[in-house]
């Protein structure tokens, strides 16, 4: 085989991934907890075959609408499977989809529909109308519909009312190295940033993830609760599709409806935000035993903690359980991970996150002018991989500013250890004085303070402040805090506040810097505060 035609496969089809999938496993099944807004025809599960189908009604209402090939679409829409479907029928069509979080307010939205210059805007019939006073009157909303699958608020005919059925024209065929997708960065610091990713990117990000696939059953549904407009479900969606292997959409977090889905399907493969992990940990508790069937626990995004990798290992019946952990970031993918066992995640530690993925990632530490730190040395985090994005859309400066040759600079410390796993230190934005690492301290209250849900370490006025939120149905007393907080001599003030107060990323990141704000502000803090703590 030629390098050409080697190099051709390294490319991930957005507008071809249904198609694809109903070619090779056509009545493989989709679990949803949710309706469609595209389709009242799907009640709970749809076939791929279906999947497909839908993708090419949404593509033929486009394609009639005279979509302008390589514009940029806004998708705007409510949680759920709509916002893959979208993303296909759009790339299918040969525009490029720009996934926004529902989970971003209208203010933000209006913003980067601007830095995108687009023209074109999905949503569903509230997000329609949330827009439609804010935005320019030429832009074009197309609102999801359970009988068309799309209506163009400006032409609501529908395609055969003009006479003839329309006949869908040819897919739009994109090159590896284009622009195919675009979504953005978590916003944990300012404005999310635009990520542009070519079909060769999202392949690099892909490709490692389907080792994992080859330890689970074909037949055993999987479940995935993770926002819908990130790279990562596009990854999933990849996996699943291969392996051939159903799986099940939760697009609502909330413990009790993913006990509820757990008990019903029996899934041996669970994967979500590592925060929402932690809001799942009571499940272990369930007398119903949801999580007994789940063979691979999978969480991305962020470091967790070994708390909770324990107490959901031991939730499982299954022998050879294992716990997926992997770092990374929207820019580069995956840069690193491994996975726990019963017996070693006793000794983990919340920091490490892992090795590079041998021949498709390096990762170096460095220091402020960019000469490489020895092991054990904290520096900044630099990574190099096939995986990351072409730029960000309308901020080249800002992206620019953080490539060196061909390393990536994360914006975070770390080091590597002696046997070559990376360690977290604190985010660079995120550094308080006096605390060599705020995620270190963090573990270790969660570990000796059961009752905790979160906990973070922000800076106020100067010196280090502790905030903590306590599970429901728990308490937690201010001895047992004094006495968790006594061996680490930079924290002399607790807050114990209200967990909704934690400001969290679409992929239930905290916002450290916005809380940090928050802080600042008295007369929003007071009513959200249960008690301080002066230790």
């Amino acid at each position: 085989m030629s390098t050409e035609t080697k190099n051709s496969r390294r490319h991930f089809d957005l507008g071809g991934i249904f198609h694809r999938a109903a070619e090779e496993h056509p009545h493989l099944l989709i679990h949803l907890d949710h309706p469609l807004g595209c389709s009242a025809e799907v009640d709970g599960r749809l076939t791929v075959s279906t999947a497909a189908l839908l993708v090419d009604t949404l593509t033929m209402r486009l394609q009639v609408s005279r979509l302008v090939p390589r514009t940029k679409v806004a998708v705007w829409h409510r949680d759920g499977f709509d916002l893959p479907l979208l993303a296909s029928s759009v790339s299918r069509a040969g525009a490029v989809p720009a996934m926004l979080s529902p989970h971003l307010p209208v203010g933000t939205v209006v913003q980067l529909f601007e830095k995108l210059n687009a023209t074109v805007v999905i949503s569903d019939a509230d997000g329609a109308r949330a827009l439609l006073p804010v935005l320019p009157d030429d832009t074009q909303i197309f609102v999801t519909d359970p009988v068309a699958g799309l209506v163009d608020l400006r032409d609501p005919t529908r395609p055969d009312d003009h006479g003839a059925h329309p006949t869908p024209e040819p897919p739009h065929v994109f090159e590896p190295s284009e622009p195919i997708l675009i979504t953005h960065t978590s916003g944990t610091t300012r404005l999310p940033k635009l990520a542009i990713h070519s079909g060769r990117s999202l392949w690099y990000r892909v490709f490692p993830q389907q080792m994992i696939s080859l330890l689970l059953s074909r037949t055993t549904p999987a479940l995935i609760s993770v926002t819908l407009v990130h790279t990562r479900y596009f990854g999933a969606l990849g996996m699943f599709f291969r392996r051939g292997k159903p799986f099940i959409v939760a697009s609502n977090p909330d413990p009790e409806s993913i006990a509820a889905l757990l008990c019903e399907h029996r899934p041996d493969y669970v994967e979500t935000h590592p925060n929402t992990f932690v809001d799942w940990e009571p499940l272990a508790r369930d007398p119903r035993r949801p999580l007994a069937s789940v063979t691979v626990f999978h969480a991305a995004f962020d470091a967790i903690h070994p708390r909770t990798m324990r107490i959901l290992l031991d939730a499982s019946d299954q022998p050879s359980a294992r716990f997926f952990r992997f770092y990374g970031q929207s820019e580069v993918g995956p840069s690193t991970g491994q996975y726990y066992t019963r017996k070693t995640v006793r000794s983990s530690v919340g920091q490490v996150v892992g090795w590079p993925i041998p021949g498709l990632i390096s990762v170096r530490i460095v220091d402020a002018s960019g000469r490489r730190r020895r092991r054990g040395q904290v520096g900044n985090i630099w990574v190099a991989s096939g995986s990351r994005t072409l730029g960000y859309h309308g901020d080249d400066e800002a992206y620019t500013s953080n490539v060196h040759g061909r390393w990536w600079d994360t914006g975070d410390m770390g080091s590597i250890d002696r046997r070559g796993r990376l360690r977290l230190a604190d985010r660079q934005v995120d550094h308080v004085a006096g605390v060599a690492s705020t995620l270190h301290l963090e573990d270790l209250l969660m570990d000796v303070l059961p009752a905790v849900r979160e906990a973070i370490i922000v800076e106020n006025h100067g010196s280090p402040t502790l905030l903590v939120s306590v599970n429901p149905g728990h308490e937690l007393t201010e001895d047992e805090v004094r006495t968790a907080v006594a061996t680490m001599p930079a924290i002399r003030k607790v807050i114990v506040v209200d967990h909704d107060l934690f400001p969290m990323t679409a992929t239930r990141k905290v916002q450290r810097p916005r809380l940090a704000r928050l802080l600042a502000d008295e007369s929003a803090l007071s009513a959200k505060v249960i008690t301080r703590i002066d230790v």
